[in-house]
């Protein structure tokens, strides 16, 4: 299992979806009665209490460049974990060439590396992210890059490894419209642990947001809808480039006094705050499968989305949380209200939420899914 190295467990920023999906990944597996070795950023915790996992740390890591840097220095925190993840993964492959049933990726640059200048089969490659064809971006300099890097890191390597993983059917549909095969594509959400829930501290009038602060993430409609709903607050747990333009924005809509900019919080300290809140509210412009979201709803949490793929995928609209269009304030406001307002509604709510990440999106469901398309790799090769 190879981590992108990107970010680090446990997270000294916020982001890093896919790098916890590859650890809770590799985690279950072990669970299950696997031998995992997980290529990973070097501040990854001793796993020594997971039987089956073995963690090899990276030298090189991009984790000291902050979350809230501008887009090159983005770049070269990328550049440094691809580094990383690729030179002690092709060790650990070359000292041992037959020791690993499947190499499973979790980047495009190792996916590319692996699939064109090492002889490793099986290899499979989950993509965590939508094509930058379905993301709006406010810089010209940062489209350019991102479609230049899919369509000569990504498209090749999706074309040449043994097997893809996406984390959404949306993924698959446009994949395949970009000439991958559909056979060698599996849908594979990412998943989430299953929270007891806290009624007693709940906070009726308290919503909650995790995520990176950039502008995909869509934290500046979520403000503007909350300058007009005066009975809510939001804990925004997070940091990113757009945090000081979001607190600005918050102050200039007056609604600076209800809105808490959390910054990254410990594992503890998060779930304090997950016990705390009500509902969560992701507006995002565009995501595949956020893991907060499904932590949110594995909370006991009704979820206010955007309909993103992975969210539609997920929400089923008025029975364990709301969905909205992209960047419909108005909707968004209509839905704080509604939730405040109803108690109820938002408790039976958060217990269908709940119900339907047990059911679908946990962890050893997803392992389980996981290992099925492994053995079907396995014997198709």
């Amino acid at each position: 299992m190879v981590s992108r190295g990107v970010f680090s467990i446990p997270f000294r920023s916020s982001g890093g979806g896919a790098e916890k999906h590859a650890y809770e990944l590799a985690v279950a597996l072990a669970r299950l009665g696997h031998r995992v070795d997980l290529v990973a950023s070097s501040t990854y915790p001793p796993m020594s209490g997971v039987r089956g996992l073995n963690v090899h740390p990276t030298k090189i890591n991009g984790t000291s460049i902050p979350a809230d840097a501008p887009f090159y220095l983005w770049l070269l925190k990328h550049s440094l974990a691809v580094a990383g993840t690729i030179a002690v993964a092709a060790r650990d492959i070359k000292r041992n060439p037959r020791g690993y049933d499947v190499v499973h990726v979790h980047g495009n640059a190792c996916a590319f590396f692996f699939s064109k200048l090492l002889d490793v089969s099986p290899l499979l490659y989950t993509v965590h992210d939508p094509p930058p064809s379905t993301v709006r971006c406010d810089r010209i300099d940062e489209k350019f890059v991102r479609e230049a890097v899919f369509r000569n890191i990504d498209l090749p390597a999706l074309k040449a490894v043994d097997h893809v993983i996406a984390v959404n059917p949306a993924i698959k549909e446009t994949l395949t419209r970009l000439n991958v095969q559909s056979r060698k594509i599996s849908v594979i959400p990412s998943g989430t642990r299953v929270h007891a829930t806290h009624s007693r501290t709940k906070d009726k009038a308290l919503g909650i947001f995790v995520g990176q602060l950039i502008r995909r993430k869509g934290v500046h409609f979520l403000i503007e809808a909350l300058s007009r709903v005066p009975e809510i607050r939001m804990a925004v747990v997070g940091d990113g480039p757009e945090r000081d333009s979001l607190r600005q924005l918050a102050r200039e809509l007056g609604c600076a006094d209800r809105v808490t900019f959390c910054g990254y919080l410990s594992d503890s300290d998060l779930e304090e705050c997950y016990s705390r809140a009500s509902f969560g509210v992701f507006p995002s412009l565009a995501d595949a499968m956020p893991l907060a979201l499904l932590e949110c709803m594995g909370h006991g949490i009704p979820a206010l989305a955007s309909r993103f793929p992975g969210a539609e995928w997920v929400i089923k609209h008025g029975e364990n949380g709301f969905l909205h269009q992209v960047g419909n304030v108005k909707e968004i406001q209509n839905q704080l209200y509604s939730i405040r307002s109803d108690p109820k509604l938002c408790a039976r709510m958060g217990d269908e939420a709940r119900r339907t990440v047990e059911h679908d999106f946990s962890w050893d469901t997803v392992a389980r899914k996981t290992v099925s398309t492994y053995n079907k790799v396995i014997e198709s090769l």
